[in-house]
């Protein structure tokens, strides 16, 4: 069970390229086509959101697709810059769309980000000290600190 096909042939390729309705211009058919051919997989807009020249429109529009997540940065490079954006995302997201921060969340910071960011998921690589591939011992980190009061 729980496959997800592509029924479009390769013909569909959703591609983020300057504005979305009208933040993404003509872009918001093609998303809103993806959304519907993934169905009843939830769909999640990935960091591309990052990129938007105006976020809060972006928010709206997205939720508009259908989108049950997005995959933010808070428009800055790590999570712990975009902060500010991220808690003002998620309060006005409310419970219309899951705000997930993601980009340069470690063990390192996780303490911070969980007492600032009120959310049901963080984002990790867990990629560390210029790594290929998920730290073992950085997820377990990760987990111990969400875990803690």
């Amino acid at each position: 069970g729980g496959q997800f096909e592509p029924v479009c042939g390769g013909q569909f390729e959703p591609e983020l390229s300057g504005q979305f309705k009208p933040v993404f211009g003509g872009q918001f058919h093609r998303f809103l086509q993806l959304v519907k051919l993934a169905a009843p997989l939830p769909c999640t807009f990935h960091r591309a959101f990052d990129e938007v020249s105006n976020p809060r429109q972006a928010l709206e529009d997205i939720i508009e697709c259908g989108f049950k997540t997005i995959l933010t940065s808070g428009q800055k490079s790590t999570v712990v810059d975009g902060i500010n954006l991220l808690t003002e995302l998620i309060h006005k997201a409310g419970n219309r769309i899951v705000i997930m921060p993601g980009g340069g969340v470690r063990s390192s910071n996780i303490s911070l980000l969980k007492g600032k960011i009120i959310t049901s998921y963080f984002h990790s690589s867990a990629i560390i000290d210029n790594g290929e591939y998920p730290n073992v011992k950085e997820i377990q980190l990760l987990r111990k600190r969400l875990n803690e009061k």
